[in-house]
Parts: structure tokens; C-alpha cells; sequence
């Protein structure tokens, strides 16, 4: 089988704010524990290669299992993140499915780079999987992904970060939108769980999860799509 993508953000800080954002850890490292185990092989990306910054919270004792914790002490692992792979370098084709990880980071270059949507259509024209969890799901809100003139993600069933769990966590008035808000002023079906539960989406090809929490149940159900499975 062909590798799966993950792709991660570059973004390092909140725009006009000293504050110090980036990729969530835990949803790389629980998603790929899950790729591991059932045997799916995959690489991970940014989009302009080079290192993949870190959010500093998700790296505190809250959010730092010791599953999360073995990825972080393994040097191999580090490495794929300091030197991750440029998505301008790689192509669709040598794919099965694409992956897009969160973190406030991609709220900035995955909701803005058009090579973003040049792979999301190019995925969804192949029928190969798109997933994404949290604020990876801003990925679905580029202004590049359209088709026919409207919205890519328009009348899809779809999650992401809601409202109440950025105003939780005292986010709101630095991201510079709140997700929820624009997927459904995009005119997606947008449907939210209780705050910090885990919540999975699957239309067609498509597979949404709202938070970290919902980084294994999005990784299992994607895994049991790739491998032709009806559960996993």
C-alpha cells in the first residue's frame, strides 16, 4: 500500500501576538501509534518543509501520556519533525490518503496555502481519504478549494474545534477566526459533540474530528477505510 500523508503546520505564533503556538502533539503521535499498529505505512510533511513547531501546551503534564511521551523521546521521531518533507515536493499520486493534523498553527497556512486545496481536490478526484482533526479541519475552510464556484465543504457533514471548547480554553480572541463559524458560513453541515469528548464524522471520503480527543476513534476509522475494513 502506499503511504498515507500527515501533514502538519509551520505556523510557530499566534499572527501580532507573542504567543507561541503550533502542531498538537498528540494528534500526531496517537494518530500514527494507530497507523503503527495496523501495519499502515506513512510519511509526514509540512507545508514548507523544515521544522514542524510544537505548541508548547500540548507538551505539558495535562496533555503528555506516556505514549506521547515515548514519540517525543525517540530521536528518529524528533528528526521527522525537525527535517519534515516540503508538500511542494511530493505528489498525490504516491498516496492513499491524506491526513491533516491541528494545532492553533493551522489556522493560519492550512485556512491560506492554495497548494492546501490543489491536494484536497486532487485526493477527493482520486477517491482517496481526507481526514482531519481539530483545528486541522481548517484546512476544509481555503478560500482556493472550490468547486463550480461553490465551497468544497459546502453541505458536508463535517467537525472540527467548536466555539465553546475555544472559548474554554481562552483562545477566541487571538485565532483569527473561530472554525465552527466559518465552516457553517461556508454552508457545511457542521455538528458538534460535547466539548473534549471524542466526536468522529465520516461523509464519503471524508473524515472530521472535532478535537485531541478524537485523534484514535479518527485514526481507527480512517485505518478501517484504507484497509477495506468495516470497523477497526
Amino acid at each position: 500500500m502506499k503511504p498515507l500523508l500527515i501533514l502538519a503546520t509551520n505556523q510557530n505564533h499566534y499572527e501580532g501576538q507573542e504567543i507561541p503556538t503550533g502542531l498538537w502533539l498528540g494528534e500526531l503521535t496517537h494518530f500514527i501509534a494507530i497507523m503503527e499498529e495496523k501495519g499502515l505505512p506513512y510519511q509526514i510533511a509540512s507545508l514548507k518543509g523544515g521544522e514542524i513547531p510544537l505548541d508548547p501546551f500540548s507538551l505539558t503534564e495535562q496533555f503528555m501520556d506516556q505514549e506521547s511521551m515515548d514519540y517525543y523521546d525517540d530521536l528518529a521521531f524528533m528528526s521527522s519533525l525537525v527535517n519534515s518533507l516540503a508538500l511542494d515536493k511530493l505528489e498525490p499520486a504516491d498516496y492513499s490518503g491524506l491526513y491533516f493534523t491541528g494545532g492553533h498553527g493551522a489556522m493560519y497556512d492550512f485556512a491560506r496555502d492554495p497548494q492546501v486545496a490543489d491536494w484536497i481536490l486532487a485526493m477527493s478526484a482520486a477517491q482517496k481519504p481526507v481526514a482531519t482533526i481539530c483545528h486541522g479541519t481548517a484546512a476544509l475552510t481555503n478560500p482556493q478549494l472550490e468547486v463550480d464556484g461553490e465551497a468544497w465543504v459546502e453541505g458536508k457533514r463535517v467537525t472540527g474545534y467548536s466555539n465553546a471548547e475555544e472559548l474554554y480554553v481562552g483562545h477566541s480572541d487571538h485565532v483569527p477566526f473561530l472554525l465552527q463559524d466559518r465552516l457553517e458560513r461556508m454552508g457545511a453541515d457542521y455538528v458538534e459533540a460535547n466539548p473534549f469528548h471524542s466526536h468522529v464524522l465520516t461523509d464519503g471520503k471524508l473524515i472530521t474530528g472535532q478535537n485531541p480527543q478524537s485523534t484514535k476513534e479518527l485514526a481507527r476509522t480512517l485505518a478501517g477505510l484504507l484497509l477495506g475494513e468495516e470497523e477497526c
